[in-house]
């Protein structure tokens, strides 16, 4: 650590600074310093949750991954799968909902800082490309760029 360096200030300023950057209708949205105007910081995001939320929000996503898993490879009885998919969803959302966003939208999750390749302009993925198709523009300064968005940039906005 850089010696007289205050992480907490820095932190409060940058929420802050988050704060004063997101007044009006997304004002509402703050619940902590992890959420960001364009991207949602989801390790800090969970590092912030309290034990109760966080287990809320794991039974869900078990309970949901069981019913999914259940329902996809036609294990018995179907009802048994189908209902923990639902419920299981239902608690996550609630959980989430609740402890993250209020009533507002969830933000872009970054999920560059999870070590998924990400476009920085629309959010495609290796994985989850542009409905027309598109691949990565090769030298391009700063986060990844995809084909699509470097195509569709207005002229005179760098890549």
């Amino acid at each position: 650590m850089t010696p007289g360096l205050n992480p907490g200030a820095i932190e409060e300023e940058k929420f802050a600074a988050m704060e004063d950057a997101m007044a009006g209708p997304f004002q509402r949205r703050i619940i902590g310093p992890w959420l960001d105007p364009e991207l949602l910081d989801l390790a800090r995001a969970w590092d912030g949750l309290a034990p109760d939320r966080q287990r809320a929000i794991g039974i869900g996503a078990i309970l949901s991954w069981i019913g999914t898993t259940g329902e996809m490879d036609d294990l018995s009885p179907p009802q048994a799968y189908r209902a923990a998919a639902h419920h299981g969803e239902a608690m996550l959302e609630d959980a989430l909902r609740l402890s993250l966003f209020g009533s507002g939208p969830p933000p872009r999750p970054d999920l560059d800082a999870l070590g998924i390749r990400t476009c920085r302009r629309c959010g495609c993925t290796d994985e989850c490309g542009c409905d027309d198709g598109c691949g990565w523009v090769d030298g391009a300064p700063g986060p990844s760029l995809c084909t699509r968005c470097a195509e569709r940039a207005p002229a005179g906005e760098p890549e």
